[in-house]
């Protein structure tokens, strides 16, 4: 497409200092900070921007008549939107994380999940 490699080198820059100034404001901030926990869709703004440059991104794509570039675009965003939805399904499905583990440690024994006590020693050893 004729985008030199400056180009994606500039935008990996700027990825990473956004995160390490949004990691530092985060920090600052400390666990104390309850802004915004009020707001039950606080955690959807992040996606929400994405989607709405996702958005604006393929509009200009088809008025501007690039309509393979444009149908690509739709089609790549279409995997992760099924991916999403489908975890979000299966997650949904799932009665407690806790029960989520102990099924994984059932399958997995030797299996190691820091910080977490689900089942018992004697329980993971009754399994087999």
């Amino acid at each position: 497409f004729g985008v030199p490699i400056s180009n994606f080198v500039g935008w990996f820059i700027v990825g990473f200092a956004m995160i390490y100034a949004l990691q530092t404001i985060d920090r600052y901030l400390g666990k104390d900070d309850l802004t915004g926990l009020k707001y039950p869709w606080r955690f959807m703004i992040g996606p929400g921007l994405y989607l709405a440059v996702l958005i604006f991104n393929l509009a200009v794509t088809f008025s501007i008549g690039e309509y393979t570039v444009a149908w690509a675009g739709v089609f790549i965003a279409l995997l992760p939107l099924a991916l999403i939805i489908s975890m979000k399904k299966a997650r949904l499905s799932i009665e407690s994380v806790e029960n989520a583990v102990d099924a994984h440690r059932r399958d997995f024994p030797q299996a190691i999940v820091p910080g977490f006590r689900g089942l018992r020693t004697k329980d993971r050893n009754s399994l087999f």
